[in-house]
């Protein structure tokens, strides 16, 4: 995703024309013995295709990925429905989708825009389970226990200012035939928003809150809990990704072309002294999409352009 913000822009001027996603979801599928990969925005057609069959699962991170029309939304159409026809074949290839990565799966099968502002920003809530989570992919084999502490205790944080509505959803038939919604919550103004759903027929989730931030997010102006209740919520989420993750069997052809993707070798970069941010790190990538090339050029008088400053790589 491009990264935009005037804060970190600002405070660390590298981050200038790069692409960006949070290292806290990184740490997430590591801390369950994953091995992580990035997939670039620059990936198109076949070349997309091939580096899905790569992998065992994708995770859609959070973040400002632009839902309509970018590489973020190009690399979740392409994962979600790889997942579906692998599910009909019986190989599981896990798809979750984390804030804006829940948001971008659930309008992908809709032409209109399903998302409303809501006021839940900076806020950690209960979860209310629905009738299907019973019997859901995600929970239905949930540890009791895990469910009631979610059920009665304010540990999933939020961080978002629109949502799928609840009652916006239900108007739109492609959507409930796709999905089985999980949770809900309401947010300061009453308003009931979709807070976990998965596909009917693929192992396909979306979080509108956040689990590895209670993990791996310190920002004392946050609300996050990090007690041990939300620490084994998020890790339940995800050993439960990694363990589906686990029954896929694709592979790199060699351990060299692994090596190639594998994030070990990048380094993140510490941004959490930052104003406000919502990371502690971040992975930093050259930006590939055309729509925010221009970011760092400016035009003269004469209709010349030029680089408003170099742009250290």
């Amino acid at each position: 995703m491009p990264l935009d913000g005037d804060k970190i822009l600002s405070e660390y001027p590298v981050s200038w024309s790069k692409e960006y996603f949070g290292a806290s979801f990184v740490k997430l599928i590591e801390m369950t013995g994953g091995r992580a990969v990035s997939i670039s925005e620059d990936l198109k057609g076949r070349k997309l295709r091939t580096m899905l069959r790569k992998v065992n699962g994708v995770l859609i991170p959070g973040g400002d990925g632009d839902l309509a029309d970018s590489g973020y939304s190009r690399i979740s159409k392409a994962a979600t429905e790889y997942s579906r026809e692998q599910a009909k074949k019986g190989i599981p290839y896990p798809v979750l989708g984390i804030c804006r990565g829940s948001q971008m799966i659930m309008q992908l099968l809709s032409e209109e825009e399903i998302l409303r502002p809501s006021d839940s920003s900076n806020i950690t809530l209960p979860l209310m389970f629905t009738k299907e989570a019973r019997k859901s992919q995600l929970f239905g084999k949930a540890p009791k226990d895990l469910i009631r502490v979610l059920k009665e205790k304010a540990l999933t944080f939020n961080a978002h200012v629109y949502s799928a509505l609840y009652e916006n959803f239900k108007k739109h038939p492609e959507l409930t035939k796709q999905f089985r919604i999980l949770t809900t919550n309401y947010d300061r103004r009453g308003i009931e928003f979709i807070s976990t759903y998965e596909d009917k027929f693929a192992p396909i989730f979306g979080l509108q809150w956040h689990p590895e931030k209670s993990l791996f997010m310190h920002n004392p102006s946050l609300a996050i809990d990090h007690s041990t209740f939300a620490v084994t919520a998020a890790q339940y989420i995800a050993n439960f990704f990694m363990g589906l993750a686990r029954q896929n069997p694709n592979q790199f052809k060699t351990r060299k072309d692994e090596e190639k993707y594998l994030l070990y070798k990048n380094s993140a970069v510490y941004v959490g002294n930052i104003t406000e941010t919502p990371y502690e790190q971040v992975y930093l990538f050259p930006l590939y999409s055309e729509k925010f090339a221009d970011r760092n050029i400016e035009t003269d008088k004469k209709g010349n352009k030029k680089k408003k400053h170099k742009i250290p790589l």
